[in-house]
This record gives structure tokens, sequence and C-alpha cells, in this order.
């Protein structure tokens, strides 16, 4: 059997000394590793506030009610029969967080905070490997300047399978050389198979991974049979939670986002288009302050040592990570029938390492790299600035939008709730005030045979077992309750009742939300089954 046995690289110093004295040199030292901190902290503040203060959604109150409601058999059932369609690590990762935290809004959305930051970790020690400290920074930076930096405070697996999937990168680079190599197949497997467990779809990050080994081997004309094996052997973490998998294929041909072309434009647009303007101004403040500090100094600008190239394979890896929403385009396409921008976020990995390598090729003297650096920061900062702020104050209500249909319907009066979106966190944020009054209606058979079934409906009947939400089937409701309110967006219920002969008049609508009083008096009998 073949013995790995890693190269050793000559290491590329930071910088070559300029002839000039300088006045701080601990200071010019450290001010590479000061931007990554004012990166981390920037970071750290806007998230963790936006995490604690953003009222929960739809999805992530499923995540919430799983992870705190149940026994970890309870979850372990509730998954089974489709209440929700992910593996069991997150919601895992969940509980531990709202045992230390506390149920709620910042504890749901905790482990996905840490998942972001870890790959944020991850993307710096990849790049810093090559090209330096500076570079590294801006590649950090880059997944909080993007759409994606909105699933680092989501209670749902996408941040922390993006950590995983960081850190899986992360060990397959430290395989090649560095300390902690002998370890590297094992940490590349972990990290590979406890994100297939949060999300089925992260095995794709084993694509990547395939190109940079494949390239590997043959430029090195040699096999590392330890990293194969952690390649090869992590997807079956998926036999651990088998009967999961049963059930969400089940789920598979009434999916509510099944693969369309435009979701691989999507998840590309998520990526590069709020990446426009930070290198815009990178670029213009570089130029704009390093022209004229050049000109200024007459030549006596300290320069950036030469910067050693990637190897081939990691240029091939990191290609193939930009490429991943191809490659969950063509798996949904041929296997699950299910796709959304956001099951590709590790994407957003090779965009940042080529964001930094590119950097490094451009930034060829110190001054020029914290300018570029400081202004990437200054972008980071005011888009967080937000978040932070939000730290310092009080929540804001989460039904202040919807309080005018809570006001304008007597307390003791059905309320139902059109939208399953806008069921779910009317009725957990009320029932935080012992207000039950909310009921939400699942699709008839003669509106599935029309429009097709309710996923989202579906999920909320199951879930109602598990914690007793006001689920109820249409036909039985409209004949228990001759008069009540519909309140919500535009879905099948009000057309349905008009079909059905009910007295419908419009009480106020205020944007996209309209509120009906409902007479059913006179109406015709429900069609049944």
């Amino acid at each position: 059997m073949h013995q790995y046995s890693p190269d050793v690289a000559p290491a590329v110093p930071e910088i070559r000394a300029a002839p000039r004295p300088r006045l701080w040199p601990r200071f010019e030292t450290a001010l590479p590793l000061l931007g990554f901190v004012a990166l981390f902290v920037a970071s750290v503040a806007g998230m963790a506030g936006r995490a604690a203060s953003k009222p929960l959604w739809h999805d992530e109150i499923f995540t919430l009610y799983l992870a705190t409601r149940t026994s970890v058999a309870g979850l372990w059932r509730s998954l089974a029969s489709g209440v929700d369609l992910n593996p069991p690590l997150y919601y895992l990762a969940v509980r531990a967080a709202s045992d230390l935290f506390g149920a709620g809004a910042f504890a749901t959305r905790f482990p996905a905070l840490i998942g972001f930051l870890i790959a944020s970790l991850a993307i710096y020690a990849f790049v810093r490997r090559r090209v330096g400290s500076y570079a590294a920074t801006i590649a950090a930076a880059t997944p909080a300047l993007t759409h994606v930096s909105i699933y680092a405070y989501e209670g749902r697996p996408y941040g922390l399978v993006l950590g995983l999937s960081a850190l899986a990168v992360l060990a397959w680079q430290v395989r090649d050389r560095g300390r902690g190599a002998q370890l590297a197949p094992l940490l590349c497997f972990l990290a590979v198979a406890g994100a297939i467990l949060a999300h089925y779809y992260a095995v794709l990050v084993l694509f990547p991974l395939a190109v940079g080994e494949i390239v590997r081997v043959i430029r090195r004309r040699s096999i590392d049979w330890a990293m194969w094996a952690a390649l090869a052997l992590s997807p079956f973490a998926v036999l651990t939670v088998w009967p999961l998998v049963a059930a969400a294929r089940q789920f598979a041909p009434t999916f509510w986002s099944p693969p369309s072309p435009g979701d691989v434009l999507d998840a590309y647009r998520l990526i590069l288009e709020p990446l426009a303007l930070p290198a815009f101004a990178a670029a213009l403040a570089t130029f704009g302050v390093g022209l004229a500090f050049t000109r200024r100094s007459r030549g006596d600008v300290e320069v950036l040592s030469p910067i050693s190239k990637p190897p081939l394979e990691e240029v091939a890896l990191v290609l193939a990570l930009v490429a991943l929403p191809v490659a969950g385009f063509v798996l949904a396409v041929g296997a699950t029938g299910a796709f959304h921008e956001r099951y590709v976020l590790q994407a957003v990995l090779g965009v940042s390492i080529l964001a930094g390598w590119w950097s490094a090729s451009l930034l060829r003297s110190r001054f020029t790299s914290v300018v570029a650096v400081a202004t990437i920061l200054l972008v980071l900062a005011a888009r967080q600035a937000g978040g932070a702020v939000a730290l310092a104050r009080e929540a804001p209500d989460p039904l202040a939008s919807q309080r005018w249909a809570l006001i304008a319907t007597p307390g003791d009066a059905p309320l139902v709730v059109s939208h399953a979106l806008t069921y779910l966190p009317l009725a957990h944020y009320l029932s935080e005030s012992g207000d039950s009054r909310v009921i939400y209606l699942t699709r008839p058979p003669d509106v599935i045979q029309r429009l097709g079934s309710d996923t989202s409906g579906r999920a909320l009947g199951l879930l109602s077992h598990v914690v007793g939400l006001d689920v109820q089937p249409y036909e039985a409701f409209v004949r228990a309750h001759p008069q009540f309110y519909v309140y919500g967006p535009k879905s099948w219920l009000v057309p349905k009742l008009l079909r059905d002969s009910a007295s419908l008049r419009l009480v106020r609508e205020s944007g996209d939300d309209m509120l009906y009083s409902v007479d059913m008096n006179g109406a015709k009998e429900p069609d049944t089954p």
C-alpha cells in the first residue's frame, strides 16, 4: 500500500523588508491580524443582533418546535412521518443551544451563526496559506458581503452546512502540507458526514473535493488512500437516518420547489450581485489613495513579496465549488426532484477564495493592501450596523404589521388564516400571550385536484399532532362555523368560499393582506370526497 508523504513547500515570507525605517514595526506586523479581528467582531455583532431580534418565520418555527417541544425519540418519529424533510443534526444542535440560551429566536439560529463564522475562519486559513493575510482577510469578508449572509441568522441547517463544508475543504488542503496532515482525512470525513446529517444536499460538497483530489492524484502520480477513503465513506452517514430519507422521498413529487434553470441563476445572483459595490469601492479607494501616496513617496513603498501560485488541484477544487449550483441542478433533475438556491450555498466558498487570490495578484504593496482591507471592512461594518444596533434595543413587536387585523376582529370570533406562511408565525406569537383563536384550513379534495397538494398545509397538519396547532379540514370547519373571519394574502381559500356561495365582505386591506368577514348562511353544501 502506498504511504502518503506530503510535500513540504518552502514558506513564503509575508513581506520583503523595505529600506525605509519603521516607526511601529510591531504594529505593522499586527495589521493583517487586526483587520481580520475587526472583520470578525463586525460580523458577530451584526449577525448576532439580527439573530436575536428578527421574528421567526414559518420554517424556523418548525425547527424550534421539533427541537424543543419533543423528545429525541419524538423528533425521530416526527421526521419519519414527514413533518419536516431534513435530517436530525440541526434540530439536535438547536436543542443544545436552547439549553444554554433558552428556547427562542437566538437559540434557533445559533448553530447557523456558528457555522457561518466557522466558514469565514476556514476561508481565511485556506487563502492565507498561499497568498498572505491581507488577501485572506478580504476572502474571509466576502461571504458576509453577499446575500448568503442571511443564512447566518436563519434557524435552518444552511449556515451549519456551510461551516462544515468549509472545514472539509480546509482539511483537504491541510492534507497537502502543514501541521495536522495526518488527521486531515478524519476531519474531512467527520465534516462531510456532519454536513450530510444536517441537510441531504450537503453531499454535493463531495463533488469539488473529488475533483481536487483527482487532479492531485494526476499531478502527484500517487494515490492518497486515506483521503479517498474519507470521501468515499462519508456519504454512508445517511444510512444512520435511512428511514428519514425514505420518508422525504415520498414527498419529492409534490415538493414546493421543483428544479428550474432560473434557480441556478438565482444562486449566482445571491452571491455575485451584492459584491459589486464593495469591489468597486475597494478598487476606487486603492487606486486613488495608492496612486497619490506612491507619487508623494517617490517609490519609497514597502512591496509585498511575490505570491505563491496555488497548486493546480486547489484551482480545480475552487472552480468546482463555484460550479456547485450547476451540479445541484443536475442532481435535482436526475434524482431528487427538488432544488433551491440555498441548497448550494457552498458556492460562496469558491467565490470567496477566488476573491482572495485575485486581490493578492493586484495588491502589491502593504499600503494598498491596508487601504483595500480597510475599505472592505467599512462596507461590511455599514451593512452590519443595523444588526449591531439591534443588540442594544428592545426586540420589536413580531406582530406589529398584523395588529390591525387582530384589533378589527372580535376576540371570540374564529380567525382563519389563508396562507400557511402567515398562519404559523401568527399562531406562534399569539400563543405566547394565550391567544389561540387563529385557525388554518387544509385544502379540500376539489382544490387539491385543481391546484395540487399543499406542501405547507400538509406539514402543518402533521405538526399539529406534535404541538397542538389548530389545523382543520375545510369541509368540517365551514359546516361548524356559519360565521368567521378570513385574514391573509391571496390563496385558494377565498375563491373556494365564493364558489360555495358564501357571503364575503372586505373589512380592510393592508398591502398583500386582506381581512374578510364570511357568512356561510345560505351557502351550498361544500364539496365532499
